[in-house]
């Protein structure tokens, strides 16, 4: 043997021994970034599902909010409705009492004479103090400056005209104020 072919034999093994480590080492070296990508990629993915999961969750939770704002939303026109015939009742309720009051204060008295009286009493003494007021004004006028000083007869006219206009509105005040209001 020659060692030509010796050599040639080593040199093929050799060679052949480092192309193997270099098919080795590319091998590892892709499998090793194939795992780096599959590694980033199931991180990418489990970063993906954290965010459904979270879209997911704020998705529930304003669907949630939606049907607990519904839901306060119908039962506060729920309470409306309620407490708007509840007053309408309450209404219903006080007009009937008021009728039958009324109807039961309607007695006469002596034939209807007592009751036509007692009818006039108000107005009656409404146009009297009225005029009483108005004679003790015309009176004051009368004498201004002959019994009294002028100064104590122009306090008497402004306090009895200051008189005259309080009866005046008060007696009108009361007498259409006290009256029925009439319901249609």
């Amino acid at each position: 043997m020659d060692v030509s072919t010796v050599l040639g034999a080593f040199g093929a093994a050799a060679s052949g021994g480092i192309l193997g480590l270099f098919g080795v080492g590319a091998k590892m070296w892709a499998s090793h970034k194939a795992e780096q990508a599959k590694f980033a990629y199931d991180i990418a993915m489990r970063k993906a599902d954290r965010e459904e999961m979270s879209l997911e969750h704020q998705f529930k939770m304003k669907e949630t909010e939606a049907n607990a704002n519904r839901d306060i939303a119908v039962a506060e026109q729920d309470r409306l409705a309620t407490e708007t015939q509840a007053a309408a009742d309450v209404e219903l309720a006080e007009m009937d009492l008021r009728t039958q009051s009324y109807a039961n204060d309607k007695t006469a008295y002596g034939g209807g004479l007592v009751d036509t009286i007692r009818g006039l009493m108000r107005p009656a003494l409404t146009v009297y103090f009225a005029l009483l007021m108005a004679l003790i004004t015309y009176q004051l006028f009368q004498i201004t400056g002959q019994m009294v000083g002028s100064a104590t007869a122009q306090y008497l006219l402004k306090e009895v005209i200051n008189t005259c206009i309080f009866l005046a509105t008060t007696s009108v005040t009361w007498w259409f104020g006290s009256r029925p209001v009439k319901r249609h």
